[in-house]
């Protein structure tokens, strides 16, 4: 599956992915644009508990990340904004589970 979008100023939520039974989870993504962003992926134990921050990094132009989740987590939740205020750039995020 895949989820493509372009980055604003302030964290924007662009995949909430329930996978309460989903063992092995992936999640690729890539920076198709020309600046750089921010990544934060986020977890819950329960649909309705508070997000707790798993992964948080910045992805170079050009660059991409690869985030692996192998608990058991109700949701992920993907999150991205550009690294600099009015340097939007364009991102990718394919992401699989078994």
């Amino acid at each position: 599956m895949q989820v493509t979008g372009s980055t604003t100023d302030d964290w924007q939520e662009v995949l909430r992915w329930a996978c309460m039974y989903i063992n092995k989870k992936t999640i690729v993504v890539s920076n198709t644009g020309s600046n750089s962003m921010d990544v934060q992926v986020n977890v819950t134990a329960h649909a309705d508990s508070v997000e707790h921050t798993k992964y948080s990094t910045t992805i170079d132009a050009g660059k991409s990340s690869e985030f692996v989740l192998n608990d058991a987590y109700a949701q992920i939740i993907l999150k991205v904004k550009s690294t600099t205020s009015g340097n939007p750039t364009t991102f990718v995020a394919d992401y699989v589970g078994w």
